[in-house]
This record gives C-alpha cells, sequence and structure tokens, in this order.
C-alpha cells in the first residue's frame, strides 16, 4: 500500500457547504465521498493529519482530491501541491529544489445509462449469470478518463466550474526519480481554492502532504 490517507477534515462541514474530500489511485469518487460522509462525526483534528505516500526511487505514486459544491455553485476551483521539500529529521531545511514531478489530470465521468450484458437481467460475455459485480445505478455515471489539466476541453473544464451539489475530481500522479534523490522523508501541501462573485479567491481546503522515498531502486526505472 502506497497511501494512507485521513477519513475527512473538520475544516469542511457537510450540507450546504462545499466539501472537499480525498480518495486512494485505487477508490472511486462515489466511495470517496461515502467514506468521508461516515467519518464526518470523528474528524476533529484531521486538518493537521497528512496524506501520507511512500514511493522507492523510480516509481509513480498517485492519489485523488474531490471537491464537492454546496448550495451555491463554485468557479475555477483548482487545486495545486506546493515544492516539495526536504523534511527528514537531521537534514538542513533549504530552498533546494527536489527533483519529484508532479502530473494532475481531471477526472471524466461517463455517463452509463445501462451496464453491458445481454437480453436477460444478470446475462454477461464476461460473468455467469448473477456472478457480476454490482454496477452504477441506472443513469449513473462511471470514472473513466483522466486529461491533462493543461489541455482540459471544455467539457471537462479546468480550472472546474461546479454546479450545486455537483462534484469533481483530479487525479494527482508524483513521480520519484531513479537518480538525484535522496531516500529520506519529503514534505508538500495541497491547496483547494475557487474564485468567490467578487472575484476574490478562498482557500477551500490545505492538506499536508508526506512522502517517504525508500532506498530501493526500482530495476526497470531509467
Amino acid at each position: 500500500q502506497t497511501v494512507r490517507l485521513p477519513i475527512e477534515f473538520a475544516s469542511l462541514p457537510r450540507g450546504p457547504d462545499p466539501c472537499v474530500w480525498v480518495a486512494s489511485d485505487g477508490e472511486s469518487a462515489a466511495a470517496a465521498q461515502l467514506r468521508s460522509t461516515r467519518g464526518h462525526g470523528k474528524s476533529e483534528g484531521l486538518p493537521h493529519e497528512p496524506i501520507e505516500l511512500v514511493a522507492l526511487r523510480g516509481e509513480t505514486v498517485a492519489f485523488q482530491i474531490g471537491t464537492q459544491a454546496g448550495k451555491d455553485a463554485l468557479r475555477d476551483v483548482t487545486v495545486e501541491l506546493d515544492r516539495f521539500a526536504c523534511a527528514s529529521a537531521g537534514e538542513p531545511q533549504n530552498d533546494a529544489e527536489v527533483p519529484v514531478q508532479v502530473d494532475r489530470f481531471v477526472v471524466c465521468e461517463l455517463p452509463m445509462a445501462r451496464r453491458s450484458g445481454g437480453k436477460v437481467l444478470g446475462e454477461s460475455l464476461g460473468w455467469e449469470a448473477g456472478a457480476a459485480p454490482p454496477g452504477p445505478a441506472p443513469g449513473g455515471a462511471l470514472d473513466d478518463p483522466l486529461i491533462p489539466v493543461q489541455v482540459a476541453p471544455p467539457w471537462a473544464s479546468y480550472p472546474m466550474h461546479l454546479q450545486s451539489g455537483q462534484h469533481r475530481a483530479v487525479w494527482i500522479d508524483v513521480t520519484v526519480p531513479p537518480d538525484g534523490i535522496e531516500p529520506g522523508s519529503y514534505r508538500s501541501r495541497v491547496v483547494v481554492r475557487h474564485r468567490r462573485s467578487n472575484g476574490g479567491i478562498n482557500v477551500l481546503a490545505e492538506i499536508p502532504l508526506a512522502l517517504e522515498v525508500g532506498r530501493a531502486r526500482l530495476p526497470y526505472a531509467s
């Protein structure tokens, strides 16, 4: 397991207010929202608990940041990471650039009128009757394409525009180079912002991020 995530952040309440949630690279948006909702009552103090990533040199690890609008729409929502810095005990704290590559992608949802299958409910080419895993609710959607934020088209806008109650997510790849970085602990911060109706910028969430780089180097890294 390469990522350990807090349940939720107390500064981001449910209901009419916007909320921000965190998901691993193997978790769907719907599952992360459900986990976040269930953990809301236990979230006091968690704004100071970081997302924790563990990677070998030459490895890419990933996580997701989701934002959901409350009763009011959100305009120009961005998800950004501060530059990584050394956080190992005994290491000098300086402004030297840590060569960790960060790539962000807009997570797009594909509408799914119905799941694939035959004319008989539960029939499928890939599953025996009754063996297929549960699909989305009729008329639901599936998280699928990842579009780099730099080339996001109008129908998958970035910065993101969210209507009341709508959610969007950003997938974040963190790539540790095979060379040029020492094993140890590094820190960053995820900042989620949006534009107010008066044009000002508001911070929705600030989430500490900790990255532990192991000594081993992946054998296929080049």
